[in-house]
C-alpha cells in the first residue's frame, strides 16, 4: 500500500520540509512499507495525526492546480489536501485570514473543473521560501452545489 503522504513523487508530511525521495526510498518505503519510514514514524509519534479527529470531514492528500479569480487563466497555486469542507493550498501570495476568495480548480490540460468560494481560516509561511500555506473552508453554498463533484474529485 502506498504512503498516504506520497503524491507526485513528493513526500507531503506536514511541517517537515520538502522531501523528494530517491528512487530506492520511494520503491521501498513510499510505495510499500511506509510505516517503516523514519519520516512517517516521526510524524506518527508526534501525535499530529490525531488532530484530524476533530474535523467533520476527512482530509485527502490531493494536489490540484488552482487559481484565484484574479488570474483565472493562470494557475498560481495548488491544493495540498482537500475535504468536503475545505482545502489547504500553497500559493505565492499570502491571503488575509477571515477573508473569502473565489478560486478555480483545474483538471487535466488546465481545464477548469469548477469555481468555488472559500474563506481563509489560517495562513502561515510555507517550508518553501516565498510561498504560503492557507487553510480554507468552503462556503455552505459550495458544499451544497458541488458536493457530488467534490466527492468525485476526492475519490479519484
Amino acid at each position: 500500500m502506498d504512503c498516504p503522504f506520497f503524491a507526485d513523487d513528493i513526500c507531503l508530511i506536514p511541517d517537515s520540509g520538502m522531501y523528494i525521495p530517491l528512487t530506492i526510498h520511494k520503491d521501498f518505503y513510499c510505495l510499500g512499507r511506509y510505516s517503516e519510514c523514519v519520516r512517517y514514524k516521526q510524524y506518527e509519534n508526534s501525535g499530529r495525526e490525531k488532530e484530524d479527529d476533530r474535523r467533520k470531514y476527512n482530509r485527502i492528500r490531493k494536489i490540484i492546480p488552482c487559481a484565484t479569480q484574479t488570474a483565472p487563466d493562470q494557475p498560481n497555486s495548488f491544493t495540498i489536501d482537500m475535504s468536503l469542507g475545505g482545502m489547504r493550498i500553497m500559493l505565492a501570495e499570502p491571503l488575509k485570514q477571515g477573508e473569502c476568495y473565489d478560486f478555480w480548480l483545474y483538471g487535466e490540460n488546465r481545464r477548469p473543473l469548477m469555481d468555488i468560494t472559500a474563506c481563509v481560516r489560517w495562513t502561515k509561511p510555507s517550508f518553501l521560501d516565498g510561498w504560503y500555506e492557507a487553510g480554507l473552508a468552503f462556503t455552505p453554498s459550495v458544499h451544497e452545489e458541488y458536493r457530488e463533484r467534490l466527492v468525485q474529485i476526492l475519490s479519484s
